[in-house]
């Protein structure tokens, strides 16, 4: 039973997404709230058919219907058999046809800000890499002194071209589905569904673009901001020399100090801002009038603001030259003292085997505290130092006391557990001694103790406690086993 080519569809549904499911207004089947479908219809319609044969009186017998033999007539079961198949034939075309939609499923079951994090920290880049231009800083350093926000690393450009070019794609496809299409019988209007993934599709491409929008944006205000500020700071008064206007000098060389580094990291990061409006301007979203502007301008303006940062440093070099012999005196007096430190550490920190247990803790963390306090003194000399371009100092017992201090609690923290395990082992009674569970847990410490790393070995503490209260206790243990518990009572 094939319905004719010039026959006009018996039904028209709609083709909607409601929820997370696409499916025909209405239903082919009856829906999950019970509402009727296309095929109870027909159900409906098959015994409105058999009710015909229950209006008329038997003429055999004067009483009851002719349903049974309706029912059981040859014709109607093959009719019925046939209607059978045609609507199981159609309902698996009409799903055939829902699942040439299904490979668009996750635009609308998944969420969009989850899958644009998973794409954002998929192999994310910084801004600019292989910086190379500076020996000492790196340029998320430089941007941090200067106080501009490189932005959090983020994929290359050319994964958002093809992210966002591949929803376009996506909706150029769905637009470009044929609508209504006929199944059979059913006329399918998908018209809506068109129209809902359509703007499905935009929707995903508009996440991507908005995203290295308001990434580019504000890039574009952070240089361009810190170029006018620099301009304004260095269009002032230039200081003169007297003690009173130490603070104005002080301010006019960390202005040129942010310049000096800044040179070259700011013309750098002009380059990906600019191919950042270019991919924008390719796929219709663009940056206002006015940045666009503030960018153009930004390199000339920033030109002019290292001539002038240059020109300002040659006026105060007397006052400069001046105030960097009384830190020249700063700096020798704070080495110094973070020598004295030093020696005072390797002297007064424990070091020794017999250090007092009960002060290890409290003596690791007094030494760490003064350490980073000294730390933070060094980091605002380093900054002075800088400011009136001198060598860094690089204040290397300061990192070796760091360093130190960590091994030291790493050893501790070990000779703390096996204290610890074997105070506890020594007050077991001979008798109940286990020495096969004993020998594994000493041998499984062992292990720890050689994957330690060879610093820690190498200190003088590791050696003193380790290397003969360990193996003692190991051959202890074995001639415990050994001599199966007999006389165990005589040994020290």
């Amino acid at each position: 039973m094939h319905p004719k080519p010039e026959a006009a569809p018996l039904f028209e549904v709609k083709l909607e997404l409601v929820g997370n499911t696409i499916d025909f207004v209405p239903s082919f089947e009856h829906d999950k709230r019970g509402n009727p479908g296309i095929r109870d219809l027909f159900d409906q319609w098959i015994s409105d058919f058999y009710k015909c044969a229950t209006t008329v009186a038997r003429l055999d017998s004067g009483s009851g219907d002719y349903l049974n033999e309706v029912k059981d007539n040859f014709v109607v079961m093959a009719v019925r058999s046939r209607l059978t198949k045609l609507l199981d034939a159609t309902k698996q075309k009409l799903n055939e046809y829902l699942l040439t939609f299904e490979e668009y499923s996750f635009l609308w079951k998944r969420d969009i800000r989850d899958v644009l994090e998973e794409f954002l920290s998929d192999d994310p880049r910084e801004l600019v890499e292989d910086w190379t231009d500076s020996e000492s800083e790196s340029f998320n350093q430089i941007m941090e002194v200067i106080g501009v926000d490189p932005g959090r690393p983020i994929p290359p450009l050319s994964r958002f071209d093809e992210k966002i070019s591949y929803f376009q794609k996506i909706r150029n496809e769905i637009s470009n589905f044929k609508t209504p299409v006929d199944i059979c019988w059913v006329r399918v209007n998908a018209q809506p569904t068109k129209i809902q993934l359509s703007q499905l599709a935009t929707k995903w491409a508009n996440q991507y673009t908005s995203f290295l929008h308001d990434f580019c944006v504000a890039r574009i205000d952070g240089v361009t901001g810190f170029i006018n500020k620099m301009l304004g700071y260095l269009h002032g008064d230039i200081p003169f020399e007297d003690d009173e206007n130490k603070e104005a000098l002080y301010s006019v060389m960390t202005n040129i100090r942010d310049v000096k580094i800044a040179i070259d990291a700011i013309k750098t990061l002009f380059v990906p801002i600019r191919e950042q409006v270019a991919l924008l301007k390719k796929h219709g979203c663009s940056i206002s009038e006015e940045r666009l502007v503030a960018l153009e301008a930004a390199p000339s303006k920033w030109e002019e603001v290292v001539r002038r940062a240059f020109e300002i440093k040659e006026a105060i070099l007397p006052m400069q030259m001046q105030e960097m012999s009384n830190i020249k005196q700063t700096l020798a007096t704070f080495s110094d003292e973070v020598q004295s430190f030093r020696e005072e550490f390797l002297r007064e920190a424990p070091f020794r085997h017999d250090f007092p247990r009960a002060e290890v803790y409290k003596c690791l963390d007094s030494f760490y505290k003064r350490t980073t306090v000294m730390e933070s003194r060094a980091k605002d000399f380093n900054n002075l130092e800088m400011l009136f371009d001198m060598a860094k100092s690089g204040y290397r017992q300061l990192k070796d006391t760091f360093v130190d201090l960590r091994l030291l609690k790493r050893i501790w923290d070990v000779i703390e557990l096996w204290t610890f395990s074997f105070d506890d082992w020594k007050s077991t009674l001979w008798n109940q001694i286990d020495t096969d569970d004993l020998l594994l847990r000493v041998k499984e410490m062992q292990q720890q103790l050689k994957a330690l790393p060879k610093e820690i070995k190498s200190i003088r503490l590791f050696a003193c406690s380790f290397h003969n209260g360990v193996p003692m206790f190991i051959c202890k243990l074995a001639l415990f086993q050994a001599i199966g518990g007999r006389g165990c009572a005589q040994l020290p």
